[in-house]
């Protein structure tokens, strides 16, 4: 999965990193001191990483590839005698006298002191994350809650985005609440617009905060509200396009927005507030203005569905993070055995955030692995 976080340009943490970027502010506020932004870009230094930092505090390979970063980490691997062991499917763990014994599907074995899970968990499953490390603590019936999509795109009625598939557009989205009639979330980015729905930064964090509220089980009560022009009121956009009209008074209607849009946004605007393509500018009348400024300003999406498992970057849900000893990141009713990353119930915010939860929690786990270790001689 490194290799396709960020686009593939793998943004491994964020300098804005605090407890506010995930579900649980305060369990991950226990945690996240220990390995904060600079202390894991000087760690990643001297394994021989070059970075840079984006004007939103995304951190990226100096490369702006994956592949810097994850051959940073095998070599650093490879000189310290580790071995790496692919193709090796765990479908089993048995705890036996005091030591794990690893069972993969070919009946292979590996015996172990220690079990970390790092599994991930249902986001993307075709890069690893199939849901296999809940499956592996249902012997000791670890309890898990509800997992759902997160960080992922949202399909809505295709005939409200018809011709829009490959657009790309800024604009503030707000999520409504239709019977409360007010806002629940709102917030600004490039919205990527494809056949049944849209993505971008922006529609995938609403989608996480959809997921954690439960909005998801009756979403027939929300929809996405876009403002396409978030930078003028209603009251100058009118104006503008007064001024327009008079402007561009022998141009077609079809060409009333262009230059403001692109080609079919502006068609599929002007086609939505029923204004006559054929007539010419001159001809828009106040109250048909009137009315194209509203569905700029409120560009409605009825919410259907997300793009599911397959296509999200996050899991949210997991292992109860009851289960989990707050000090070290252990599993209380598995001795010896610690969850770190996505596999269990914290997810953040999209731009490093769930990479730096899962450096963090690793760093965690290893420093207590040690630890024992060294009191058990």
């Amino acid at each position: 999965k490194i290799l396709s976080t960020g686009n593939g340009k793998c943004n491994f943490s964020n300098s804005n990193v605090t407890p506010e970027k995930y579900n649980d502010p305060y369990f991950v506020s226990l945690f996240l001191d220990e390995l904060t932004p600079t202390k894991l870009c000087d760690i990643l230094s001297d394994l021989g990483l070059m970075y840079r930092e984006d004007s939103e505090g995304r951190l990226y390979p100096y490369s702006e590839t994956a592949n810097s970063f994850l051959d940073v980490l095998r070599n650093s691997i490879k000189s310290l005698n580790i071995t790496e062991k692919c193709n090796f499917e765990v479908n089993k763990i048995h705890y036996v006298n005091d030591e794990f014994i690893i069972e993969n599907t070919r009946r292979q074995e590996i015996r172990a002191d220690y079990v970390v899970l790092a599994t991930g968990g249902k986001a993307s499953p075709v890069l690893g994350s199939n849901g296999s490390g809940y499956s592996l603590l249902k012997p000791w019936k670890v309890k898990m809650t509800d997992t759902i999509p997160g960080l992922v795109g949202i399909k809505v009625e295709k005939d409200e985005i018809t011709g829009l598939s490959g657009i790309r557009y800024k604009a503030r989205v707000s999520l409504i609440d239709k019977k409360a009639k007010q806002k629940v979330y709102e917030e600004s980015g490039e919205v990527q617009f494809k056949d049944d729905g849209v993505s971008g930064i922006v529609i995938m964090q609403i989608a996480s905060m959809i997921a954690r509220t439960n909005i998801a089980k009756s979403h027939s009560n929300y929809y996405l509200e876009l403002d396409l022009l978030p930078d003028l009121t209603d009251d100058e956009l009118i104006n503008k396009l007064m001024k327009r009209r008079t402007t561009y008074k022998d141009f077609e209607t079809m060409d009333f927005l262009s230059g403001i849009f692109p080609k079919v946004l502006g068609l599929l605007l002007l086609k939505k507030a029923k204004i006559d393509l054929s007539k010419h500018v001159e001809d828009v009348t106040n109250k048909e203005i009137i009315k194209l400024v509203s569905i700029i300003k409120t560009f409605n999406l009825t919410y259907k569905d997300t793009y599911g498992f397959d296509r999200a970057q996050v899991t949210i849900g997991g292992i109860d993070l009851g289960e989990i000893h707050k000090g070290n990141l252990s599993i209380k009713k598995v001795p010896h055995m610690y969850a770190c990353g996505e596999v269990m119930d914290v997810d953040g915010e999209c731009g490093g955030y769930n990479m730096h939860w899962a450096f963090t929690s690793g760093y965690i786990v290893a420093k207590n692995i040690i630890k024992e270790c060294e009191l058990n001689g």
